[in-house]
């Protein structure tokens, strides 16, 4: 096994050429009411320039922020009677244009009060913003992703489902069980991979009319959040952990020490060479790690005044380049755009 560590207190490793110069910018996009779980970027208004960022808060309560002529602007689109927690962007329904949002939490209350949990659809149309409940679980809800017009969800009851429309009817699926609870998925191009809290990375893939499964990639601790790139996926762990797995051979980065709630890979510094990885979290930093011939060198280009919880790539203003998109209990919404030098 492949393995690379990397502490971050440590910076001895130097950066890849040209790194240091890289500017970072960032702009806050949204002041949230209060804590922001979950955000996600996507074309939610294939009428307007540019994609939109969509954010899911404590209080039920989904925005959609645009880019405008003077500014970022934001829409209520949604409000969810319990705290929702993750979201995602993807065409769940092909007779629509553009894409769609799928967001998932709690049925009802806050988090930590326990019951069962939800995920909700929400669209535009030419009235404006509409949204329904989709599916239903025994316990709370907490990763989502959008692929192959359906949304695979995954909570605390220890599966992973597939939702999608049948004839116009919302319909679900087990389609893996989960050796512990699922806190994030993503699709790539092996399937669909769901984090645990047991430690697991569990892929998840069509085989014929069933669903077959395997473990990954197995730690001690807890995953959190997912990422993908192409055949890689990039796994942020609940001690600090970043693990970049390809093939078999996982590639472990000592960022924090504490809980990390962010993931992302792509070439997000157009001055380097190939991609980079990118994490945030309880330290409240958001970093970004370069490869280098023997291990990653880290680079801390945001730090909040409080906890971030997930974070979003994508080409936001369509420049052709990968921007970040952080949120946390701040409830700022923070945009993180490399000038490349």
């Amino acid at each position: 096994m492949m393995l690379s560590t990397l502490v971050l207190a440590s910076l001895a490793t130097p950066l890849p050429q040209n790194a240091n110069r890289a500017n970072w910018a960032t702009e806050i996009l949204f002041q949230a009411p209060g804590k922001v779980g979950g955000c996600a970027i996507g074309d939610l208004r294939p009428d307007l320039p540019g994609l939109e960022v969509a954010i899911v808060c404590s209080n039920g309560e989904v925005y959609v922020l645009s880019r405008g002529r003077r500014g970022w602007t934001h829409e209520l689109a949604y409000r969810a009677p319990g705290e929702m927690i993750q979201c995602a962007i993807g065409d769940l329904d092909p007779e629509r244009p553009g894409d769609e949002l799928a967001v998932v939490g709690i049925a009802s209350g806050g988090e930590d009060g326990g019951g069962p949990g939800a995920a909700h659809w929400i669209y535009r149309d030419e009235s404006g913003w509409k949204g329904e409940e989709i599916f239903g679980a025994e316990a709370l809800v907490h990763g989502v992703c959008i692929a192959r017009e359906s949304a695979f969800v995954t909570g605390y009851d220890e599966q992973a489902h597939r939702v999608h429309r049948v004839d116009g009817v919302w319909t679900s699926e087990v389609v893996a069980a989960l050796p512990g609870a699922g806190k994030s998925a993503v699709a790539f191009d092996r399937g669909v991979a769901f984090a645990c809290t047991d430690g697991s990375v569990v892929v998840a893939r069509r085989e014929g009319a069933d669903w077959a499964s395997e473990v990954l990639d197995k730690r001690d601790v807890g995953r959190a959040r997912l990422a993908a790139h192409g055949p890689r996926l990039v796994v942020a762990d609940d001690d600090g952990t970043l693990s970049v797995l390809e093939a078999g051979h996982p590639i472990r980065m000592q960022v924090g020490s504490d809980k990390l709630r962010g993931a992302a890979l792509g070439d997000l510094d157009p001055a380097t060479p190939g991609f980079e990885a990118a994490t945030a979290g309880y330290e409240r930093t958001v970093t970004i790690l370069y490869p280098g011939k023997e291990e990653w060198a880290p680079r801390r280009v945001f730090t909040d005044t409080d906890r971030l919880h997930h974070m979003a790539s994508g080409d936001v203003d369509g420049d052709g380049k990968l921007e970040l998109v952080v949120c946390g209990y701040t409830g700022r919404i923070v945009l993180l755009d490399c000038g490349g030098g």
